[in-house]
């Protein structure tokens, strides 16, 4: 039996919403830090975020947490704003859903669906890896998959759940094929 009630769980959103409105506020804090101690420390040259910047003292790849904090061990004031700019991009997928969330085809026609991430927030988040599956691959197959879109082929009557997966969140879409 689930013991949740629906206002506890809206207080465990309005929690959630409030730590990442926190969170983004807090990167953007220490983004701006990062900056002013480049400045301070004679970074009179263009500002390059680790994103963009290529050359020999890159070697590591600039998206890795693990990169970021050896800089600021080093310490390397850059290093300050790519904490906050690596910050910002780990915004949790919270959930999926897919578009359309039924369908109805007919046997050796194709049909499409396309998955959108959500934040807590409700914000669609964009550039997520997306995992498909179908429950029954006699009833549809995946003839192209390429990120948040799909496209199915319908191999015989019966119905289907696709299913799309992305940071182990899940959404659903019943597919119908005549």
């Amino acid at each position: 039996m689930d013991r949740r009630t629906p206002g506890s769980l809206a207080r465990v959103d309005a929690l959630i919403s409030r730590v990442l409105r926190w969170g983004v506020l807090s990167a953007a804090a220490i983004i701006a830090l990062g900056v002013v101690l480049f400045v301070a420390q004679g970074g009179a040259h263009a500002v390059l975020f680790s994103p963009f910047r290529t050359g020999p003292s890159w070697d590591a790849d600039p998206r890795s947490l693990r990169a970021v904090l050896d800089e600021l061990i080093a310490p390397q004031p850059a290093a300050v704003t790519d904490l906050g700019l690596l910050l910002l991009m780990i915004t949790p997928v919270v959930s999926v859903a897919i578009s359309p969330q039924s369908q109805t085809i007919s046997v050796g026609d194709s049909a499409g669906a396309i998955a959108m991430e959500y934040n807590a927030q409700n914000q669609r988040l964009d550039g997520r890896t997306v995992t498909w599956t179908l429950s029954d691959s006699s009833v549809a197959s995946v003839t192209q998959a390429a990120y948040s879109f799909i496209l199915l082929r319908a191999l015989k009557s019966g119905t289907v759940t696709l299913t799309a997966t992305s940071e182990g969140v899940s959404g659903t879409s019943t597919v119908t094929v005549r």
